[in-house]
Formats: structure tokens, C-alpha cells, sequence
């Protein structure tokens, strides 16, 4: 597991998605993978240090772990984002899985810090289906693009 998120390691994150790569192909089971970004880590680790900015994306990846289901793998692909690959699960379904994912992280408090007046961090949130074709850095980045976000919330 990744030491400062918990989550299973970058590695094993590219591994699910190469499972269900392949049992999209051989079964045409439907997958997707959702990306949340937290956008201004950078600004918030540089006001108030890199050990608020490792609480604030420990808090936030282990609400968004409660929130998954078993089968679901969650895993830090870079230093503000985590990818989630949601096996079984099409376009649709994820999209609602977005909505409820995302209602239940703006309503919690999970960062007790405060240690500005005006702390806030924004998480954006994408996602996409998998196609027989996909390759997984073709997918996160349909996911990240700016036009394609789902949603986008602040935490004050």
C-alpha cells in the first residue's frame, strides 16, 4: 500500500486496469475509471506545509475509499490525483456513481486542519468507459480534460 494514502500502489492500480482490459475483450464486460484531482495542493502545501498538504490527501483518499465497493481499486497515480477503476460498471453507472460520490465528499468535513483563514481545496472530478481499444494514459487524460469534468467541489 502506498504509505501516505493507504491505497494499493500506482502499480497495482495499472494492473486492474490491464484485468479489465482484458475481460472487456474476452466478455464484454463494461469498465471505467474515475479520476479526482485535488487542483490546488501545490498552493496549499506552500502556505501551510507539506504536513498539512499530506493530511489533506490522506483525509480526502480515505473518504473516497469508504465510499467504493469492494471490487472497486483505488490508487494514487500522481501526487494530487487517484484513479479508481470501477469493474461492471458502464458510462451511466459510473456517471451516477460520480453524483453520489461527489454529493457525499462535499458534505463531509474530513480535514480538521484549518490552518489558514480561508483553507479550502478544490477537488475536480472526471471520468470515462473503457473502450476494447483503450490505453489506460488515453483514458486518464479523456478523464482529466477540462471540458469533460463531471463535477468540481471546494472543501472550506
Amino acid at each position: 500500500h502506498d504509505g501516505l494514502t493507504g491505497m494499493v500502489p500506482q502499480s497495482q492500480g495499472e494492473q486492474r486496469f490491464i484485468e479489465e482490459m482484458a475481460r472487456l475483450h474476452r466478455h464484454k464486460i463494461a469498465f471505467s475509471i474515475i479520476v479526482f484531482a485535488i487542483e490546488n495542493l501545490d498552493e496549499i502545501t506552500e502556505k501551510a506545509g507539506h504536513e498539512v498538504g499530506h493530511t489533506v490527501l490522506q483525509g480526502f483518499a480515505s473518504q473516497v475509499q469508504q465510499q467504493l465497493r469492494i471490487t472497486d481499486t483505488c490508487s494514487r497515480y500522481s501526487l494530487n490525483k487517484i484513479m479508481v477503476v470501477l469493474p461492471h460498471t458502464n458510462l451511466n453507472q459510473t456517471r451516477q456513481a460520480c453524483a453520489r460520490l461527489s454529493t457525499v465528499l462535499n458534505q463531509n468535513q474530513f480535514v480538521d486542519i484549518k490552518p489558514y483563514t480561508e483553507f479550502c481545496f478544490t477537488v475536480s472530478v472526471g471520468y470515462v468507459e473503457a473502450r476494447e481499444d483503450s490505453e489506460l494514459d488515453q483514458l486518464l487524460i479523456a478523464a482529466e480534460a477540462k471540458g469533460e469534468k463531471f463535477y468540481e467541489f471546494s472543501v472550506c
